[in-house]
């Protein structure tokens, strides 16, 4: 895949433009519109659901976060959206051997991001079940899906280096890019 990295950390293929700056637009709202990102990442409109990714890609580089709502901004107008999890999920990871280690993950929207201090990986426990997720930009979270999370401890388990696994046995953690994120305590 031919990428380059921008300065949110992201990497895009080259064909993608750099992202728009949503976070210095202040418009003003302009009530809610019937957009949801569905907890498997779907997205649709009235119930109907988007089946052109260009068309998602393109909504996507427009969300913004405020006060745990989801819009839709340009300078000039801001609609909110419903968002039922986190409005992107990754589908794959990939470890790149290098000094140090590092996670790729790779969300439904083709965005690549290297876990690391600007995009810290989260767990946190809802209804009693681990919630794994990642930052990628501006407030904005991938939910990591459930072969992912469950690949990372399954990277951290098996890893013999006393980096990867917590001085303290009941913890789990792994490391990216020289830092360590706790996966959870068994």
């Amino acid at each position: 895949m031919n990428t380059k990295i921008n300065p949110n950390g992201l990497f895009h293929n080259l064909s993608n433009k750099s992202l728009p700056p949503v976070e210095s637009w202040n418009p003003p709202f302009c009530g809610d519109i019937d957009i949801c990102i569905h907890r498997d990442g779907q997205w649709s409109y009235n119930n109907s659901i988007f089946t052109r990714l260009s068309l998602v890609k393109l909504f996507a580089r427009v969300l913004k976060r405020e006060n745990n709502r989801y819009f839709l901004v340009t300078p000039i107008e801001k609609v909110r959206i419903k968002v039922e999890a986190e409005p992107f999920i990754t589908k794959n990871i990939e470890r790149k051997y290098s000094s140090p280690q590092q996670l790729a993950f790779i969300t439904t929207l083709d965005d690549i991001v290297i876990a690391d201090k600007e995009h810290p990986i989260q767990v946190i426990e809802k209804n009693g079940f681990p919630y794994p997720t990642i930052h990628l930009r501006n407030n904005l979270h991938a939910l990591i899906c459930r072969s992912d999370f469950y690949r990372l401890v399954e990277l951290a388990d098996t890893e013999n280096n006393p980096d990867i696994k917590s001085q303290d046995s009941s913890i789990c953690s792994i490391m990216s890019n020289g830092c360590k994120f706790i996966l959870g305590k068994y």
